[in-house]
């Protein structure tokens, strides 16, 4: 069922451990099959509204704190060097006591449609300044 979703999915066992991995998180990540063997935290990002580095990943939290994230806008450089911005949400997963045993990663890739939204912005933004500029004069 995971090879069918559109976005990304990663499992994560209690210490991080990457133990599934779907399709479409290969192919945002440009990894060539899965991330065997890895474990969270590796991956560098940045926030994508400041610029400043992740400095702990939603699935870190997942894992330590029990928290979930959604919807975390962030830029990654993919295994290839590509670029791209994705959005990042992660969960922890649990047992019947109520004990973190690993976490559940989504990414979608939202680079082109954020790319296009930014573009759009900067064009408005740029013919305001121009009108401003028209009308004092």
């Amino acid at each position: 069922m995971l090879d069918t979703l559109p976005v990304g999915v990663v499992v994560m066992d209690r210490v991080g451990n990457v133990v599934l991995v779907n399709p479409a998180s290969s192919r945002i990540w440009a990894a060539m099959s899965s991330f065997s063997a890895g474990t969270v935290g590796e991956q560098q990002g940045l926030v994508h509204d400041s610029g400043q580095p992740v400095a702990e990943w939603a699935s870190v939290r997942a894992l330590s704190k029990g928290e979930t994230s959604l919807d975390e806008l962030i830029d990654i450089e993919t295994y290839t060097g590509e670029r791209r911005i994705i959005e990042n949400s992660s969960a922890p997963i649990r047992d019947g006591q109520n004990a973190i045993t690993g976490a559940v990663v989504v990414n979608q890739d939202v680079t082109e449609s954020r790319r296009a939204e930014e573009e759009l912005a900067r064009r408005a933004a740029s013919r305001r300044r121009w009108r401003s500029s028209a009308s004092r004069r």
